[in-house]
């Protein structure tokens, strides 16, 4: 398995359409919350659900998986989706 690492987007809608955008975690206090990178110029109007993508060869894939829980999602700190990834990807 040559390129097993997976990252979190979030289907957002922005001025410029639906668009898949890069989720970060910011730290806030003592939690943490997340921020979406969107591109200069553009508004984020509207937050949808969240997706995986990882690339096969060259193609890029992507796989739905729709509200994340906090809890699965934040671990030891930081976005992890190659934590919970496995069980829901196929390779």
């Amino acid at each position: 398995m040559a390129n097993a690492k997976v990252a979190l987007l979030r289907y957002c809608l922005t001025d410029a359409g639906w668009r898949r955008l890069r989720v970060t975690a910011v730290r806030k206090g003592r939690g943490r919350e997340e921020r979406v990178d969107t591109p200069k110029g553009t508004k984020l109007l509207e937050k949808g659900n969240y997706q995986l993508r990882w690339y096969q060869g060259s193609q890029a894939r992507f796989k739905g998986v729709g509200k994340i829980s906090r809890k699965r999602s934040l671990r030891r700190g930081c976005w992890n989706a190659s934590a919970f990834s496995k069980e829901i990807i196929d390779l």
